[in-house]
């Protein structure tokens, strides 16, 4: 063969390559790699969503532990201002405030105070119960008392407080205390 009629050969070789190359990539190729870009995109927008949900899902736990601890801090509110009165509650905390710091109780006096006027519409109103107590104890006893009083879980207020030495001029450390506490509870 004629050199001539290699080149013509060979050219349109190239050109068959050529046109079977590009037919492959048109037919095969071309259509796979679209798909994927597909596919790409779907599971873009798919893990873009999975993550909005978690944010969702998150937000929502969120929510339902504070509606869980408002339940919590419900109960412990209704340690601090009972519902109802519990006149005997009171009773037996302050007898066993008494107790523990070696204090005796010579009298209570409970009174029931007129109820308070709610602050807002759905709020539930304030009453007092008014315990004038008397005690007799050493001084670090009655100190004692006076400081667990105040850190006690149920809220009461320290209205009067008088101290007087049991006998004036002796070297005991014996005093009478008489005090008025209110103790505050909720209405239903």
């Amino acid at each position: 063969m004629r050199s001539s009629t290699k080149r013509i050969l060979s050219i349109g070789l190239a050109a068959l390559v050529f046109a079977i190359t590009f037919g492959v990539y048109s037919v095969l190729i071309r259509p796979a790699a679209d798909e994927v870009g597909k596919l790409r995109a779907q599971i873009t927008t798919k893990q873009t969503m999975l993550n909005g949900e978690k944010r969702v899902v998150g937000q929502i736990q969120g929510f339902i532990d504070q509606i869980n601890n408002l339940g919590e801090l419900q109960n412990t509110l209704a340690l601090a201002i009972p519902n109802g009165k519990e006149t005997f509650q009171a009773l037996n905390q302050y007898q066993a405030v008494a107790n523990s710091v070696n204090l005796e109780m010579l009298s209570i006096k409970i009174r029931e105070q007129g109820l308070q006027p709610a602050i807002q519409p759905m709020a539930k109103r304030l009453g007092t119960l008014q315990f004038n107590l008397s005690l007799k104890g050493t001084y670090g006893s009655i100190k004692s008392f006076l400081q667990t009083l105040e850190s006690n879980i149920r809220v009461s207020n320290l209205e009067t407080f008088e101290l007087k030495p049991i006998s004036v001029g002796s070297d005991q450390d014996l005093y009478y205390l008489d005090l008025v506490v209110d103790s505050y509870y909720q209405t239903d």
